[in-house]
Order: structure tokens, then C-alpha cells, then sequence
């Protein structure tokens, strides 16, 4: 005869169960699968850091070596100036004493 409401709510459990434990499975598979394929890109991407690293040293040195050399430069060029307009105001200071003194 027709099933039970008992036996047919059993049967759903038992399904729901299985169905769950499909599920749990699936789930614990994708996952390892997600860790390896993130492991695999991890170690590739460290790779290629290494391969770039060197590179990006020496840009760095390169980049570096050039901001010094151009601080250098403005710094001389900035002493020049400065040593050039101390001249000037001296000579301008001497010139005027000795316009003074004839003045006088």
C-alpha cells in the first residue's frame, strides 16, 4: 500500500543526508582544488618577483645614483650662485665706499 508519513519523511532525511554528504564532498574537493591552483599561482607570481627583483634593484640604483648626481649639480650650481651675488654685493658695498670717500 501507500508509504507511511513516517517512513516518507525517513526517506526524505535519508536523502537530504545524502544529498548533504554530495554537497560536502564537492565542496572539500573544490576547495583543495582552489588551494592548489593557489598555491601554483602563489609560487609563480614569487618566481616572477624574483626574475623582476634584480631588475627593479638595479632600476632603483640606476634612478637613485641619477637623483644624487642631480642633487649634486643643483647643489654646486646653487653654491655658484650664491658665491657669485655675495661677489656682487661686495663689489656694489666697495663701490659705494669708495664713491663716499671721493665725497668726501
Amino acid at each position: 500500500g501507500p508509504a507511511e508519513p513516517g517512513e516518507l519523511l525517513l526517506g526524505t532525511a535519508a536523502e537530504t543526508e545524502k544529498l548533504r554528504k554530495g554537497a560536502v564532498a564537492e565542496a572539500k574537493k573544490l576547495r583543495k582544488g582552489a588551494a592548489t591552483k593557489a598555491e601554483e599561482l602563489r609560487l609563480g607570481a614569487v618566481a616572477e618577483a624574483e626574475e623582476l627583483r634584480p631588475g627593479a634593484a638595479a632600476e632603483a640604483g640606476e634612478l637613485l645614483l641619477g637623483a644624487v648626481a642631480k642633487a649634486s649639480e643643483l647643489r654646486l650650481a646653487e653654491a655658484f650662485e650664491a658665491a657669485d651675488l655675495r661677489l656682487d654685493f661686495e663689489g656694489a658695498a666697495q663701490g659705494d665706499a669708495a664713491l663716499q670717500s671721493r665725497l668726501a
